[in-house]
């Protein structure tokens, strides 16, 4: 009689179907859970600054604000009030405002928008202190509003003086 020697089933299941599936689901549920983070914005106001790129007019400068909101997801704009603030007798004021400033989102980089043209003409080239804060809203590709509101770490002196209104 011929031996014959049986073949491994390598293809056969080793566990029941059912429970394959169940631990696919449960891995598919338990590793997106991570991915629905909120979304997220941030702004950054840097200090104000004496503009390098507007030309002085009558041998005065301007005072410069850059402004920046950043999100965790593309955004289609962004939407700012922005003042520049001053101290003037040992009191924190509202040397200028920017109202109801837009800037769209790039192709290039969609979660970062980019405020570079915020500037005010000198009127003197006293010194005094400046900083910078703003608020408003981002709004996302998805169509939601996120509020926002930042402000300069901290006030720097600058050879200029723009009149608080």
């Amino acid at each position: 009689m011929p031996t014959t020697i049986p073949k491994p089933n390598i293809l056969g299941p080793k566990i029941p179907s059912v429970v394959a599936i169940g631990l696919l689901a449960a891995q598919f549920l338990f590793l997106n859970q991570g991915n629905d983070q909120e979304a997220a914005c941030t702004l950054k106001i840097d200090r104000a600054h004496i503009s390098k790129s507007v030309p002085f007019e009558n041998g005065l400068g301007s005072i410069k604000i850059n402004v920046m909101s950043k999100c965790n997801e593309p955004q289609k704009s962004t939407k700012l009030d922005i003042n520049i603030l001053k101290i003037e007798n040992n009191q924190e004021l509202i040397a200028y405002t920017f109202k109801n400033q837009i800037r769209l989102a790039t192709l290039q980089n969609q979660s970062t928008v980019k405020f570079l043209d915020l500037f005010r003409q000198c009127s003197s080239n006293a010194q005094a202190m400046y900083s910078g804060e703003a608020q408003g809203e981002v709004l996302l590709k998805s169509g939601k509003r996120i509020p926002i509101s930042g402000k300069s770490d901290k006030f720097v002196a600058l050879e200029c003086t723009i009149k608080a209104k």
